[in-house]
């Protein structure tokens, strides 16, 4: 298969040719050939500058660091930051004449990769700026779950889709664009279908340092959930998001209760000892959950359940808050999530469920690869 950015050259080179272009980027925005992007892109445009998202051009820098803006000798361009310590887009944007934007996502709502692509849709839309997105995989495939969103663009938060969305980056662009305006030409993949990244021959590039695999992708699109609560999320271990925990979770006694209503998984007792971010330091009595069967799975359901049987067996749990009120109605969006104590988790997920056919209906008239969304 070919991606959006083997292709770019070719297409666009022509199109593009006098004018200054600025790449919304980094190094895990590999080609098939596992070769950096915009290495190759700076063999036919004439790139300007690159704009790092959050984790920085190399992915290196871990959830919430800041990012720097600075001159990369070995790409020989200009690194402009967008993420804490950078520049405001919009004023970034301004120096170059057309954005070309080519970022791997995970597939799930809560990247802040997608508060980017949203934003430059939009400025597109104020200034006429073209935006080229070259397309990529979403690595979850084409199944939607979880709520949707209605509440204002906020960096883990981009309005109108689910959790786990479904859609491409040139779908999301396209499916924005549709809804807010926007001059965006998608340069498509080749050879690709609605299925998970391990099933595309691709190598994996890991976009941010707590995402190392597709699995971990995966699992994130319910377990990012915990990053809201009292419950570590497995940062500072070796296998962030793919295993949640505390110092006083009975994690034996969840995995009984909940291990058998989870399809295409399992669950397994561990214990972890973080290096950093929540408990570090501390043992903690863990879950661990092994994904057997993609298909089957749904990351978000799982997440749900667990959450459900903790907060029902724990009066140590809470719900972390920040600056604005409960991290989880960023999440989620609203309080709905903060219900999940007093009610059956069934009822909130079929709730979700009724919401997302509107939205599959919604994004059926920009997809780009045939096979629609699996609700």
């Amino acid at each position: 298969m070919r991606l959006g950015v083997d292709k770019a050259c070719r297409l666009l080179a022509g199109e593009l040719r006098g004018l200054g272009i600025g790449v919304i980027t980094n190094a895990s925005a590999i080609n098939s050939g596992a070769e950096i992007g915009v290495l190759r892109l700076s063999r036919c445009l004439d790139i300007r500058e690159v704009y790092a998202p959050e984790h920085g051009f190399w992915s290196s820098l871990q959830a919430g660091e800041p990012v720097e803006t600075y001159y990369d000798p070995q790409l020989g361009l200009r690194v402009t930051s967008l993420y804490k310590g950078g520049e405001e887009a919009e004023e970034a944007w301004s120096r170059v004449d057309a954005l070309i934007y080519d970022l791997q996502d995970v597939g799930v709502r809560t990247y802040t990769y997608l508060y980017l692509l949203y934003k430059a849709v939009r400025y597109s839309a104020d200034t006429d700026t073209p935006l080229y997105v070259l397309d990529r995989p979403n690595p979850l495939g084409g199944t939607v779950e979880g709520p949707v969103s209605r509440g204002e663009a906020m960096p883990v938060a981009v309005p109108w889709i689910p959790l786990r969305y479904g859609l491409t980056p040139g779908e999301l662009a396209l499916f924005y664009a549709s809804r807010i305006g926007g001059r965006v030409r998608v340069v498509p993949m080749d050879g690709w279908r609605r299925a998970f990244f391990r099933e595309t021959g691709l190598p994996w590039a890991p976009p941010s340092p707590a995402i190392s695999s597709p699995e971990t992708a995966l699992v994130y699109a319910g377990t990012v959930l915990f990053e809201a609560t009292n419950l570590s999320e497995g940062r500072g271990t070796y296998s962030p998001f793919l295993q949640i925990g505390a110092p006083w979770l009975d994690n034996m006694g969840i995995v009984e209760e909940v291990g058998r209503s989870i399809p295409g998984a399992r669950l397994r007792p561990v214990e972890f000892r973080p290096l950093s971010s929540k408990y570090a330091g501390e043992r903690c009595k863990g879950i661990y959950i092994h994904v057997l069967d993609e298909r089957r799975f749904r990351a978000v359901e799982a997440a749900v359940r667990i959450l459900s049987a903790i907060i029902k067996r724990h009066g140590e749990f809470e719900w972390l808050r920040g600056r604005d009120g409960f991290l989880i109605d960023m999440l989620t969006p609203g309080a709905e999530m903060r219900s999940l104590g007093d009610r059956d988790p069934e009822d909130l997920l079929e709730k979700w469920r009724k919401r997302i056919q509107a939205y599959v209906s919604e994004t059926s008239e920009i997809l780009l690869y045939g096979e629609g969304l699996e609700a």
